[in-house]
């Protein structure tokens, strides 16, 4: 699944996506690249935070989702893991993930509220 800027080709995200930034009258463009900047940092955050750290997946819930045409957004993604010692855990290690066709790809890094 490719999740990118428009422009660069094949993209699944619309800018209907954006509908509170579009409706500020801010530019698809921007919106796009402020997105994608906050996710690098939060992405980097997150890997000092957890990486080489080894979790299993024991269940992943998100606290709401929007259907658009050909995909669904699901958002706050929040995972409960069990980390090596046994010990179960809950990370916000993401903010949103897209759906398209039993496929899922991460959509933001950013994780509001922590």
């Amino acid at each position: 699944m490719d999740v990118h800027r428009p422009g660069l080709g094949g993209g699944i995200v619309s800018p209907h996506t954006f509908q509170q930034a579009i409706a500020r009258n801010l530019p698809f463009s921007y919106v796009w690249g402020d997105l994608h900047q906050k996710s690098e940092g939060a992405l980097t955050g997150m890997l000092q935070s957890h990486g080489g750290r080894k979790y299993a997946i024991r269940a992943v819930t998100f606290a709401g989702d929007t259907a658009y045409r050909s995909y669904r957004v699901r958002r706050e993604a929040t995972f409960r893991v069990r980390d090596e010692s046994g010990a179960d855990l809950t990370l916000r290690v993401c903010g949103s993930m897209i759906e398209k066709d039993g496929a899922w790809k991460v959509f933001s890094y950013v994780v509001d509220g922590d």
